[in-house]
């Protein structure tokens, strides 16, 4: 996104084909678009907070995100959208839904051991696919050392450093979102040939950091705030501890359903082969 101090230009553009542009880091806030094409256009980390779109035509349309309060012809698809989400995989009603209504210490260590049960599997299969597998990347995506990478990245932030208070907890493998801001402490080789055992190793010593974590924590804990010290990300005053936790897992959760939809195109495309 574009950073808050920019100015306004207000500038208009009609009968013009502006085919092919590339906008990154560019605020369109308050803009109004009358009669122009987006078919193949690709959106990518896109806020769109209070828009309205009337007498619009989608076709062929696949969207994946945060979906609250989308009304499509007067229907609200939210509530729709994630009971079929839910039907489908009955687990992400207890990370998504659950775990945010109960902030329950026992229902985090049950979520907890569900998303390391899937990520196990998901690793397992990846390993029965040819060599080079881990590092193919799917319509621009993560491949999936780098996944592996940036969720350990958010146990470090959300679990390391927020709620345990370690300075800097952050490995050089660790990778940050790929909008993350050019001043984070630590560099970032976003394209390092990470070997999966090594990426692998990371996350199992992330994943006992959360399991001891969760297994020491208390209903009186997750009442409470946290700050942190320190240059590196985040940084946070009073924040809420379940909070943070819940960052960290839900993360973790979606990730891994990021993964496994790219693993499903890579086996698929195998399997043609």
């Amino acid at each position: 996104m574009a950073s808050d101090d920019t100015t306004p230009t207000g500038r208009e553009f009609e009968n013009e084909d502006l085919s092919g542009s590339r906008f990154e880091m560019v605020r369109l806030n308050d803009s109004q678009f009358s009669q122009v094409r987006f078919d193949g256009s690709r959106f990518q980390n896109i806020s769109w907070h209070n828009v309205t779109m009337s007498s619009v035509e989608l076709v062929d349309v696949e969207i994946g995100g945060d979906v609250w309060n989308l009304r499509i012809n007067g229907v609200d698809i939210g509530p729709l959208i994630d009971a079929e989400l839910n039907r489908r995989d009955p687990d992400r009603h207890l990370v998504f839904q659950e775990l945010r209504e109960s902030r329950s210490v026992e229902d985090y260590r049950k979520g907890w051991g569900v998303i390391e049960h899937r990520w196990t599997e998901l690793i397992d299969r990846v390993r029965e696919l040819p060599e080079g597998s881990e590092h193919r990347s799917v319509a621009g995506e993560w491949s999936l050392v780098q996944t592996l990478r940036h969720i350990s990245y958010a146990v470090a932030a959300w679990i390391e450093r927020v709620a345990l208070g370690v300075e800097d907890p952050f490995v050089d493998t660790d990778l940050p979102w790929d909008e993350a801001p050019a001043d984070i402490p630590r560099p970032v080789d976003r394209d390092a040939r990470i070997a999966l055992d090594d990426a692998v190793g990371v996350w199992r010593r992330r994943q006992q950091t959360v399991r001891d974590f969760l297994e020491s924590l208390t209903t009186e804990d997750l009442e409470r705030t946290v700050s942190t010290a320190g240059d590196s990300w985040p940084q946070v005053t009073d924040f809420p501890l379940a909070e943070a936790v819940h960052i960290a897992v839900t993360e973790v959760w979606e990730h891994h359903q990021f993964a496994q939809r790219d693993l499903h195109a890579i086996e698929q495309e195998q399997a043609q082969d």
